[in-house]
C-alpha cells in the first residue's frame, strides 16, 4: 500500500498527462485489416506410385461420413471413425513417419493394410473410379516398413481479404503447393493413375494440417469447397465432416450453431483443418472464413468496490503481449486500498505482457479489517458474497462452490475439500479459488462381427482412470485393434485428459496366401492362369495347390522362401505366406519381379541411399544366400559361390527403404576358374554397422564382384529376416 504523500504525487502526474490529452482533442482509432495474413500450416508428402495402399489407389468416389471419429486424440489427430473407406492407416496420415512408432504401421513393423483391388506399382487400373473396395487385411506383413513413409514440410497458406465479403480466404483451382522448387526436399513430381507413360505434371498424394487459435465472435462461419478428404475440428469436436475421395464438394458451419452451441461467444478455441490430396488428377480448394482474421484485442477491464475509486483508464483494449495503462486504487478518506480481486497488493497496477482478458475489483477496507476473496475457476462459479470485509478475528459467510454442467468441484486452493465454507478468526488477508475437474466421455463402440463387455458409455474426471473394456469377437473372427491404434483386446483408459470415442475392429480369422511370378511367368491353379493369386484361409486349413510356370524362353527356379517345388499347396497354414517365383533364363541366369508390395529395392550408393530400380532385376545363379529367408535367433545368414573364383568383391547391405545397412566382406577360397564346387565365401550377422541387430523385414545384398580371369559380375540378392 502507497503511503498518501505518494499516492498524491503519482495522482498529480496522472492528471497533468489527462490535461494535454484532451487539450489535442480526442482521436478515434479506424480499424485497417490486412489485405493478407500468412497461416502457417504442415505438408506430409507420400508418394503416389500406389506403393501406399491408400493413395493413389481405385475407390468408389463420392462423400464418406465417419471415416474418422468425432474426437481427436490426445495429440490433436484424428482417429480411426466407425466407418473407415481406405484409410485404416489415419493414424500415419498427419505424423512424421521416422518419428512416430506407435501408429499400428509404424516405422519397423513392416505391417500394413491390405486392399482389394490393390494396383501393382505405377500400374493402372481400368475401373478406376467406381471399384468396390474390401479390405483383404487388416494388418498384413508385407516385408517393409516404407507403406506410409512421408516427408514433413513446414510452408504457409497466404489468406487473402475479399472486401466484398470482409472474409478471409485461400483459393486455388490447382492446388499443388508441392510443386515449386523452393519447398524444402520432397518426392517431387511422380506418376500418376491416368497415365501410363511415367510422365507427371505435380506432385500428387499429400496431406495437409491447418491450426489457427481464434476468440468466437457472432457470425462466424466456415465456407469449404474442395477435394479430397477434409475434416474440421474446433478443439477435438468435428464440426465439418467431408471425407471420401471425390470432386470438389462444398460444406460450412457457424461457429455458434455446430454441435448444439458448444462454442459460446468471447470463449477463446483452436480451428484445426485436415486435407487430403489422394487421388491424381484435380486439385481444388476454397476456405472462406472470418475465423481466420487479425487477433481480436484483449480487454482490461479495472473497477472499484465501495469507498473508492479508480484513476485511469477503467477499459482498455491491447494486443497480446502487450501493456496496459497504469490505473490507481484510490481510497475514500478514512479508507485504505486492501487489494485487487485477483489478489494483487499493488495500489498503482501496470498490467504487463497481457496474455488474456482482466477484469479485477479494487477493494478497499477500514483500518484493522481484513478482506477475503472467493473466485471461481474454468468450470464453474461462486454463489455467495465474493467480496467479505471482516472485522479482525470475525468470521465471514458461507459460500458455495457450483459446477457447470461437465464439470464436478475438485477443491478450495488452500487444499480444503468441503463445497460449501465458512472462514472464521479470520486475522490476514487471504483469497482462495474454487478448483474444478473437467468430466471427461469415454465411448467404447464394437465393429461389425464383434462385441464389447464392460461400459461403453463412462464419465471420468479428468486425470482418472476408466473401467475395463474388453472386445469380444464372433466366432471365426478375430480382434484386430482399437480404432485409436491400441492392440489389447482388453483395455483400460489411465490418466485421462481429454473426450474418447473408439471402435473395437474385427476380421475373419484368416491368413493371406500370395503367391505371385510377374511377367515371367504365371501360377495355374483350378481358376485359371493368373501372375498373382491371393487368397484367405481359416488358421490351420490347407491352401490351394498351385503351379508354377514359366513364360517363353523362362523356367521356374525357386519361390522367395527357399522351396524349390514348382506345384505347391501349404498345409496347416499358421502365418501370412507372400512369396515370389523366380525364373532363370537359358544361359541359367535368374529373373525375379519385384514383390508389388516392395516399393524400393536398393540398386546402387548414391550417398548412402540407394535409388529405385525398374520393375525387375537381375540375378545371378552363382552366388547365393542361406538359409533364407533367416531366423534371427540363429544370428547369421552365410552367402556362397558356385563357379568362377572372386578375386575381389564391393557388397553392400539395404534395407527396403533403400539405407545402408551393413558392407559385406567376401572372401573366396581360390578354387579354379570354372570349378563346380559350392563354396562359403563370407556371412553377415545380422547387425547394422553400429553392432546393432537389425529389425525383421527384407534386406538387397547388392553389388559387383570381380573373378579370376577377367570379368565383372553383379550380384542383386534379397534376404528375409525373421
Amino acid at each position: 500500500m502507497l503511503p498518501r504523500r505518494l499516492v498524491a504525487v503519482a495522482l498529480l502526474a496522472f492528471f497533468v498527462q489527462a490535461a494535454a490529452f484532451l487539450a489535442a482533442g480526442t482521436v478515434f482509432a479506424q480499424t485497417i485489416l490486412p489485405q493478407t495474413i500468412p497461416v502457417p500450416v504442415t505438408f506430409y508428402d507420400f508418394h503416389s506410385d500406389r506403393s501406399n495402399p491408400e493413395f493413389e489407389q481405385p475407390h468408389t468416389g463420392g462423400r464418406r461420413l465417419n471415416m474418422v471419429a468425432a474426437t481427436l486424440d490426445g495429440d490433436n489427430k484424428p482417429l480411426l471413425g466407425a466407418s473407415p473407406y481406405r484409410n485404416l492407416g489415419i493414424a500415419h496420415w498427419f505424423r512424421d513417419w521416422n518419428t512416430y512408432t506407435a501408429g499400428p504401421y509404424s516405422k519397423g513393423k513392416n505391417t500394413a493394410p491390405v486392399y482389394n483391388p490393390t494396383p501393382g506399382i505405377r500400374q493402372t487400373y481400368s475401373n478406376e473410379w467406381t471399384a468396390a473396395v474390401t479390405v483383404v487385411s487388416t494388418s498384413a506383413n508385407v516385408g517393409h516398413d516404407t507403406s506410409f513413409k512421408n516427408i514433413v514440410i513446414p510452408g504457409q497458406l497466404a489468406f487473402m481479404l475479399n472486401t466484398t465479403t470482409g472474409m478471409y480466404e485461400y483459393s486455388s483451382t490447382s492446388f499443388f503447393p508441392l510443386d515449386g522448387t523452393t519447398i524444402p526436399a520432397n518426392f517431387g513430381r511422380e506418376w500418376q493413375s491416368s497415365t501410363d507413360n511415367g510422365i507427371a505434371t505435380h506432385n500428387y498424394a499429400f496431406t495437409m494440417e491447418l491450426a489457427f487459435d481464434f476468440q468466437v465472435k457472432e457470425g462466424m462461419v466456415f465456407n469449404f469447397r474442395g477435394d479430397d478428404d477434409v475434416w474440421v475440428f474446433i478443439d477435438k469436436q468435428l464440426v465439418l465432416d467431408l471425407g471420401g475421395i471425390h470432386e470438389p464438394m462444398a460444406g460450412s458451419f457457424s461457429v455458434t450453431e455446430v454441435n448444439g452451441g458448444a462454442f459460446k461467444t468471447g470463449e477463446r478455441h483452436t480451428l484445426r483443418v485436415f486435407y487430403a490430396e489422394r487421388h491424381s488428377e484435380g486439385s481444388n480448394i476454397l476456405i472462406q472464413t472470418n475465423i481466420i482474421a487479425p487477433p481480436a484485442p484483449l480487454n482490461l477491464n479495472y473497477s472499484a468496490g465501495e469507498n473508492g475509486a479508480i484513476l485511469g483508464n477503467r477499459l482498455q483494449s491491447v494486443q497480446s503481449g502487450e501493456s496496459g495503462a497504469t490505473v490507481v486504487a484510490n481510497p475514500n478518506t478514512g479508507y485504505v486500498f486492501v487489494m485487487w480481486s485477483d489478489g494483487n497488493k499493488s495500489q498503482m497496477r501496470t498490467d504487463t505482457d497481457v496474455r488474456k482478458d482482466i477484469s479485477v475489483t479494487a477493494i478497499f477496507a477500514l483500518a484493522g479489517e481484513h478482506v477475503l476473496v472467493y473466485a471461481a475457476g474454468a468450470g464453474g462459479s461462486v454463489e455467495g458474497d465474493g467480496i467479505q470485509i471482516v472485522a479482525s478475528g470475525g468470521s465471514g459467510t458461507y459460500v458455495l462452490a457450483s459446477a457447470d454442467s461437465g464439470y464436478v468441484f475438485s477443491r478450495w486452493s488452500d487444499g480444503k475439500q468441503d463445497v460449501a465454507r465458512l472462514d472464521s478468526n479470520v486475522t490476514v488477508d487471504a483469497v482462495y479459488t474454487a478448483v474444478f475437474a473437467k468430466i471427461h466421455k469415454l465411448t467404447y463402440s464394437a465393429g461389425l462381427n464383434g462385441t464389447l463387455l464392460g461400459a461403453r458409455e463412462q464419465s471420468v474426471v479428468a486425470g482418472s482412470s476408466g473401467s475395463p473394456v474388453v472386445a469380444v469377437p464372433d466366432a471365426g473372427y478375430k480382434f484386430v485393434s482399437w480404432s485409436d491404434g491400441v492392440t489389447d483386446v482388453s483395455r483400460v483408459d489411465d490418466n485421462v485428459r481429454f473426450d474418447l470415442s473408439v471402435t473395437a475392429l474385427f476380421m475373419e480369422h484368416k491368413y493371406i496366401l500370395s503367391y505371385s511370378t510377374g511377367v515371367y511367368g504365371q501360377i495355374l491353379y483350378t481358376g485359371g492362369a493368373i501372375e498373382t493369386l491371393r487368397e484367405a484361409v481359416d488358421p490351420g486349413a490347407d491352401g490351394p495347390q498351385v503351379a508354377v510356370i514359366g513364360n517363353t524362353g523362362y523356367t521356374f527356379y525357386q519361390w522367395s522362401d527357399g522351396k524349390k517345388d514348382a506345384i505347391r499347396q501349404d498345409l496347416n497354414v499358421q502365418e501370412d505366406i507372400i512369396v515370389v517365383a523366380s525364373f532363370k533364363d537359358a544361359s541359367g541366369k535368374i529373373y525375379v519381379s519385384v514383390n508389388t508390395h516392395d516399393r524400393v529395392i536398393p540398386q546402387s550408393l548414391s550417398g548412402g541411399q540407394a535409388v529405385v530400380v525398374p520393375p525387375s532385376v537381375v540375378l545371378t545363379s552363382e552366388f547365393t544366400a542361406g538359409p533364407n529367408p533367416v531366423k534371427k535367433s540363429s544370428g547369421v545368414v552365410n552367402f556362397f559361390r558356385q563357379g568362377k573364383s572372386i578375386e575381389s568383391a564391393k557388397l553392400a547391405v539395404y534395407d527396403a527403404s533403400g539405407n545402408l545397412v551393413r558392407r559385406v566382406v567376401i572372401r573366396d577360397s581360390g578354387v579354379a576358374a570354372g570349378g563346380s564346387a559350392r563354396r562359403q565365401v563370407g556371412s553377415w550377422d545380422l547387425r547394422d554397422r553400429r553392432g546393432r541387430a537389425v529389425s525383421d523385414g527384407s534386406y538387397a545384398v547388392l553389388g559387383t564382384v570381380r573373378v579370376k580371369g577377367g570379368g565383372k559380375e553383379k550380384i542383386a540378392l534379397t534376404l528375409g529376416v525373421m
